[in-house]
């Protein structure tokens, strides 16, 4: 964002330097992309408002990313290549529902300010876009349009579009930097403004210290998950084989496990659950909202035997069952 500014500001060659940056934050994690398209939109913005010429919005965007594109190019065709010939999957699916939209996006608004559960999802969702709504609307900072495309415009793209995995907070990064970086701003600006804007400014940097004190308590008493006493559960007696419900994730995480532990643990695919009868079951979700005993038309059941708790931006709930014949 820095980079892009400069650019607006001096046209120098700062978007060679962005294209650095675009391109380490693709090897990092490929929700660069939504970064990548927050930057052009807003960059379509600011250019629009400044000219209103479209010739000059599409010049001035070409000019800005141009050798990010060409950076980024050669990973992109290397990735393909590698799905291609080499069957490289880059992730797991999930299916889009606006219960999973509101627990990522809200999952990611708590643990940055430190919200307690039972503010709802769509509570924190709701009152963060209004919240930066409402300064866009009175604020002449050209930074306040990126927070509406950021934290408002892109959130609401992704659940327009359906896309996957939502139910991950870490895939809402970007709006919650940009969130993060709003929040900032705004209580910088009250404690430079001194007085009663000073002392508000000192309470919510407090509640925000707080709330996320408490967050990190629940951090260090239960780890980011406790998965491996799932796999240990399973392998105790010998190499055991399970199912799942999300074979790509569960498969990856139980595999990492046994390997540490010695054991051996054999997944059992989700078309063949009836013909492997495994030993075990393990199922992604809330385990408040999961039942006691899972049961299948093939005379196969299973009755809880556990679950796991997690903390942070890319956790799943876990809940074991044991097979009962």
């Amino acid at each position: 964002m820095a980079l892009l500014e400069r650019w607006f500001d001096k046209q120098g060659p700062y978007s060679i330097a962005l294209a650095v940056a675009i391109l380490l934050g693709f090897l990092s994690h490929l929700t660069m992309i939504e970064a990548v398209a927050v930057l052009a939109v807003w960059t379509m913005w600011l250019s629009w408002r400044r000219s209103r010429s479209l010739i000059a919005v599409n010049r001035e965007v070409i000019q800005a990313f141009l050798p990010a594109f060409l950076a980024v190019l050669p990973l992109a065709a290397a990735i393909l290549v590698g799905a291609r010939l080499f069957s490289f999957n880059v992730g797991g699916y999930s299916s889009f529902s606006l219960e999973k939209f509101a627990a990522g996006y809200g999952g990611m608004i708590r643990y940055l300010f430190g919200l307690p559960d039972w503010i709802g999802d769509w509570t924190c969702v709701a009152i963060v876009c209004a919240l930066v709504l409402a300064y866009a609307g009175v604020s002449r900072d050209r930074r306040a349009s990126l927070y509406v495309v950021g934290v408002v415009g892109l959130p609401a793209l992704m659940a327009a579009a359906h896309l996957p995995n939502l139910e991950f907070p870490r895939y809402f990064i970007v709006s919650g930097a940009l969130l993060l970086l709003w929040a900032g701003e705004m209580i910088g600006r009250g404690f430079d403004a001194g007085g009663v804007r000073r002392l508000c400014a000192a309470g919510v940097l407090m509640l925000v210290a707080g709330g996320n004190v408490a967050l990190l308590a629940r951090f260090y008493e239960q780890g980011r998950g406790s998965y491996s006493s799932i796999v240990d559960e399973m392998t105790r007696s010998g190499a055991a084989t399970y199912a799942t419900n999300a074979d790509f994730r569960t498969g990856m995480v139980v595999d990492y496990f046994a390997a540490r532990m010695g054991r051996q643990a054999s997944l059992v695919t989700q078309d063949k659950i009836c013909a492997g009868r495994a030993d075990w079951l393990v199922l992604e979700g809330d385990p408040q909202k999961l039942p006691e005993r899972v049961g299948f038309d093939c005379a196969l059941a299973y009755e809880r035997a556990g679950a796991s708790t997690y903390w942070g931006l890319s956790g799943l709930g876990w809940t074991l069952y044991s097979r009962r014949d």
